[in-house]
């Protein structure tokens, strides 16, 4: 697999805002093509967006890391260029979130988990994942660990979050296309919420025309059923988010991931991720 970084911009936002920040500091989007074994029927290699905060490219210290999956009908671009557009740099400016990497690989055209006509799963697990923690300083720890998404990506972040618990820590979803009669039982799949909890934060409107406040409704009484921790944020928003609830989400994904840390001395910071999960849940 090899990855190249064929388009690099540098987001930088000098003007004055609403939320009290002189100017925000300068991150950095980088475009990277990822190629794949897996992706076989679908246009390969593939676009990998990263979000490096400001000071990464100064610092030794190891970032914790936040996947984020976006919807159908959009790509991995569109949550750094249009409706999310500074939200990163905002809460961290700020200093209500802490700096984070955060990596929107391009989906498959088809995102909802499981049904997708290309292996979406082992992408992003087996290559897009190791790939990124290879080539950046990123904190390999579980618990700075972060899977987010939005509409059917976030139905995909709760599948990841759920089946590969040994993971991810923390969650964040954006009016989540959940389908419950669809989603894994945490106790089949292996879920141990003892040994590795998960903290889920969610928004959602109530005049979602999409999913809709009972769908909504049923999968709150899911993860109650399943005693998984969860925040939910509700307005009366529709299925498209802005900036104000992009800025939430990462302001509690980030608190919960903590902020960059100093080289931990059990971690390697070049290594690859366990290519066999099982193996590596049975280890920590």
């Amino acid at each position: 697999m090899i990855g190249r970084r064929y388009v690099s911009r540098l987001a930088v936002a000098g003007c004055c805002l609403a939320v009290g920040i002189e100017a925000l500091a300068a991150s950095t989007l980088e475009y990277r093509l990822v190629d794949s074994n897996v992706l076989v029927n679908a246009p390969n290699p593939r676009e990998v967006t990263v979000y490096l905060p400001d000071g990464y490219a100064d610092s030794d210290m190891l970032y914790p890391v936040a996947y984020f999956m976006h919807g159908t009908g959009v790509d991995n671009r569109r949550p750094f260029d249009g409706f999310y557009d500074g939200a990163a740099d905002r809460v961290i400016a700020s200093g209500d979130a802490h700096p984070l990497i955060i990596v929107a690989p391009h989906l498959p055209r088809w995102v909802l988990f499981g049904q997708e006509p290309v292996p979406q799963e082992s992408w992003i697990v087996d290559e897009v994942m190791p790939f990124i923690e290879a080539a950046y300083r990123v904190d390999r720890r579980r618990e700075r660990r972060a899977v987010m998404g939005q509409s059917s990506g976030g139905n995909t972040a709760v599948h990841f979050a759920l089946k590969y618990d040994e993971l991810f820590s923390v969650v964040g979803l954006l009016a989540p296309a959940l389908f419950v009669s669809g989603l894994p039982d945490p106790t089949a799949d292996g879920h141990d919420d003892a040994r590795f909890p998960l903290d889920i934060w969610m928004w959602y409107g109530t005049n979602d025309f999409v999913v809709g406040p009972p769908a909504y409704a049923e999968f709150v009484d899911f993860l109650d059923s399943h005693e998984l921790a969860h925040t939910d944020h509700v307005t009366g928003g529709d299925h498209f988010p802005g900036r104000t609830e992009a800025e939430l989400m990462l302001t509690y994904v980030s608190d919960g991931l903590g902020p960059p840390s100093l080289v931990p001395t059990a971690v390697s910071t070049r290594g690859k991720l366990s290519t066999t999960w099982a193996s590596m849940k049975s280890n920590m």
